[in-house]
């Protein structure tokens, strides 16, 4: 599809409109490259992550003044088309983004925190670029990158009609959460001896622009390898 400098063409436009009105996946569009990204619908993992991400930081909010507090808030799934420069004509839907009322009395993204999964770190570094250096108002980008090891391989794939019926599987209906034994918090899930699940650990990054080269930079990171030693006083916020 041929891109117009400065932009968005109208039939690109419209794909977006038809194309975020699935219920299944979720599509971004970077005007810097001319590509359409796609997400499948979250999966439980990388909502919990989200969700734990979002309650680290409400307490600090509740213990702002209230002519603060009152500016300050914190979104999901907000649809943001306000990019600039390169970035012109982008959309992008953080999975969480921190408002905060500015002297207009208007709402800017000002912080956004971007989790993946699925979606891989290399993706994730272009969600920071385009939020840093495709706005004016987003300061702080965080990356929380969720990772499973090894790599996630059906069990069953390579199994044979013989052996799998040997496992004398029930039926899907049937199947619930007690059988799996999981040797740690962090995985891995095991059922009938076979892997479901890796080994699940993941790290925090936090991205700024760089004062000098006004390019978005990454920060060091805060490693988790049981996602439960994560403390977020040690975020530079």
């Amino acid at each position: 599809m041929e891109r117009r400098k400065g932009k968005t063409p109208l039939l690109t436009l419209f794909i977006l409109f038809i194309l975020n009105s699935s219920r299944t996946h979720k599509f971004s569009y970077y005007a810097s490259s001319g590509t359409f990204t796609t997400e499948h619908t979250s999966s439980l993992l990388h909502e919990k992550m989200v969700s734990t991400l979002s309650d680290g930081f409400t307490l600090p909010r509740s213990r702002l003044p209230p002519n603060v507090k009152s500016k300050v808030s914190v979104v999901r799934n907000l649809k943001s088309f306000d990019f600039s420069g390169a970035y012109l004509g982008s959309e992008k839907v953080p999975d969480l983004a921190f408002l905060v009322t500015n002297d207009k009395g208007l709402p800017e993204v000002r912080f956004v925190v971007e989790v993946g999964f699925s979606e891989t770190y290399n993706s994730l570094m272009v969600n920071a670029k385009l939020w840093l250096e495709g706005t004016e108002t987003v300061s702080l980008v965080l990356l929380a990158k969720l990772e499973e090891t090894p790599t996630y391989k059906c069990p069953i794939k390579d199994l044979s009609d013989e052996e799998f019926a040997e496992l004398a599987f029930p039926d899907l209906a049937e199947i619930r959460n007690e059988p799996f034994t999981i040797s740690s918090p962090s995985g891995p899930a095991i059922y009938k001896d076979l892997v479901w699940m890796g080994k699940i650990s993941g790290f925090l990054e936090p991205w700024k622009i760089d004062p000098l080269t006004k390019s978005a930079t990454p920060g060091s990171r805060i490693v988790s390898h049981s996602l439960r030693n994560v403390r977020y006083s040690s975020l530079p916020i």
